[in-house]
């Protein structure tokens, strides 16, 4: 199975403003990194999903291992961008432990039916995408318009351009956007 899987529909036009958003939560950097390749090649505006509160540290990584076992909702820091005034959304999160981040987690349980039509990215360590792709969709509450996951070695070799590249043009063909 690829990588990237891009749905045929929805289709959506949009004319004034910037037109995708890309939303994140990365722990180590990997993810926003991946964030911001993916919103610089859409023209996209991007933001980084924030947990209030949040210890500094080993207890962080403490906290965050605890979050993802319990599957703990955290608290968000309010948003700077308000995702449904986009005409589409990508949101992305790195797997640990074979789940998603407890921050992603939390903004679909919050937000999903608010959100215009969505595209999906991760960041792991090279297992668990299908099953982490399968609990984001399903808080989705819907199909996404794309996916794209980009492993821990194609990460740290920088050999991901290729799969940003080629989301992106999926990305612009669902959604009809020109950038």
């Amino acid at each position: 199975m690829s990588s990237i899987a891009c749905a045929a529909e929805p289709m959506v036009t949009s004319t004034a403003g910037p037109r995708m958003l890309v939303l994140c939560y990365s722990r180590s950097g990997t993810t926003r990194i991946v964030g911001q390749a993916i919103a610089t090649a859409l023209g996209a505006d991007f933001e980084e999903l924030q947990v209030v509160g949040e210890p500094a540290g080993l207890r962080s990584y403490a906290r965050c291992g605890l979050d993802i076992i319990f599957r703990r909702k955290v608290k968000l820091a309010p948003l700077a961008h308000n995702p449904a005034t986009y005409a589409a959304v990508v949101i992305g999160t790195p797997v640990w432990m074979a789940r998603m981040s407890s921050p992603v987690r939390t903004f679909l349980k919050q937000s999903a039916a608010k959100l215009p039509p969505a595209a999906l990215f991760l960041t792991h360590g090279g297992t668990a995408r299908d099953q982490v792709f399968a609990e984001m969709e399903k808080l989705l509450g819907r199909t996404p318009i794309g996916r794209v996951a980009v492993n821990e070695r194609e990460f740290s070799r920088r050999e991901f351009a290729g799969k940003v590249a080629a989301f992106v043009g999926e990305m612009k063909r669902a959604t009809m956007v020109t950038v």
